[in-house]
């Protein structure tokens, strides 16, 4: 992975701060995944109730992102050109990701558990 993706996944990462909550469900989730059901946490409803209430926070994040490696800056639209003093400024593409939902969560979450999210 390059140094420019490394630096888009960080900007995504403080762009969607995942509530607690969430990253502890997402935790003992993806421990079950790999381990099995462990000790009983009493804060843990399960996998199954667990991946529904992550769910239904996912379901609030954009679906689509546009982040320039350059500068950091997030879009949740196609960047447009703009005008700035009558001259016509084009995003620069080359430094610009476009990244879907799936891609989104990946950066988010372990990717075995973005499978049941």
């Amino acid at each position: 992975m390059n140094s420019a993706y490394k630096r888009v996944e960080e900007e995504i990462r403080n762009f969607i701060q995942v509530p607690e909550r969430i990253q502890a469900l997402c935790s003992l989730a993806t421990s079950d995944l790999y381990f099995g059901p462990g000790e009983v946490d009493e804060s843990y409803p399960g996998f199954s109730s667990a991946i529904k209430e992550i769910r239904n926070w996912v379901d609030n994040i954009p679906h689509y992102l546009w982040v320039d490696s350059d500068c950091g800056a997030i879009w949740e639209r196609e960047p447009e050109t703009y005008e700035v003093d009558g001259e016509n400024i084009e995003p620069f593409w080359d430094s610009i990701y476009f990244l879907e939902r799936k891609d989104i969560l990946k950066t988010l979450f372990d990717s075995e558990l973005v499978v049941y999210l």
